[in-house]
């Protein structure tokens, strides 16, 4: 049964982009996008990463050349991006930058020898920081993939948590982490090829302890619907595609809305980047999931 604030389906806007997130940079919004390799409208060789202003869709030059799934995350006015240079690296790397021009180099921010790490997402909590990544090559009796936390106190030093994990032999991916009074919401992606993915949202206090899963996100014929021209070949390619998912989601707070980011498609590589939005905020969203009722 659906809870909480429904987010509405404005339409798609790219094919082949999955990872991508809304920031609020500069007064500005953006969408960061990770775009892989094999992306059809990728002709650089190599993986990047980069930032298209909302209002005016320009794309900021690209960085990042060669790592992978990047998460973007704002604090005190600077940007930085969380990746790994390898699909299944040991290592979470972090870059940042004060203009969206000039970037760091990547630094690496947490090893984890023999695991292989993919998504990851950030954010501000009691008094620091915390991170959800996603861990592949899974331990005895687990399945891909599982979602463990680490804690940072300047986003650079970066500790695991003993004992929290989340989704231990089930498919879980796609993470996005908030928190508020207290509480840890983490948004993830489950189900099966058998039955859809869907996008759900559990939480926590301690990251060890969690509620049940609430539906937010469930896959859905209207993301067929483009809100950008595209031509023949592509409307059809998505007219055909088979949509079994609703993943990645994320969403940030902008002009009195909730603006988020999502993928649908068939969770095998045919693909699509998708818009929603909501009249609230970050915050009231994530607790009308757990609203009593």
């Amino acid at each position: 049964m659906k809870s909480g604030i429904e987010l509405k389906r404005l339409g798609t806007v790219a094919a082949d982009i999955v990872e991508a997130n809304p920031v609020v940079f500069g007064g500005r919004l953006y969408r960061f996008e990770y775009i892989r390799e094999s992306n059809a409208g990728n002709t650089t060789g190599s993986s990047f990463f980069r930032f298209i202003d909302v209002a005016s869709g320009r794309s900021t030059a690209s960085f990042g050349r060669g790592l992978h799934v990047g998460c973007a995350f704002v604090s005190d006015g600077r940007m930085y991006v969380s990746c790994v240079r390898k699909w299944g690296g040991s290592e979470v790397l972090l870059l940042w930058s004060d203009d969206l021009l000039n970037w760091s180099e990547p630094e690496i921010i947490l090893s984890a020898p023999g695991w292989e790490v993919f998504n990851t997402s950030i954010c501000r909590s009691a008094d620091g920081f915390t991170m959800v990544f996603e861990r592949g090559r899974p331990a005895p009796g687990d399945v891909n993939f599982t979602m463990y936390f680490a804690y940072s106190s300047d986003l650079h030093d970066w500790r695991v948590i003993p004992g929290a994990v989340y989704g231990f032999g089930v498919y879980c991916g796609a993470p996005l982490l908030r928190y508020f009074d207290k509480w840890y919401y983490f948004f993830h992606l489950s189900g099966s090829y058998e039955s859809g993915f869907n996008t759900m949202v559990s939480r926590s206090k301690d990251l060890k302890d969690w509620s049940r899963e609430e539906l937010v996100l469930p896959y859905d014929e209207a993301d067929r619907r483009w809100l950008v021209p595209v031509n023949a070949e592509l409307l059809e390619r998505s007219r055909r595609a088979r949509n079994i998912n609703a993943s990645d989601l994320d969403f940030c707070e902008y002009g009195g809305k909730l603006y988020a980011t999502y993928s649908w498609g068939d969770q095998r590589g045919d693909e699509y980047l998708a818009l929603g939005e909501a009249d609230c905020g970050e915050r009231e969203f994530c607790e009308s999931f757990f609203a009593i009722r």
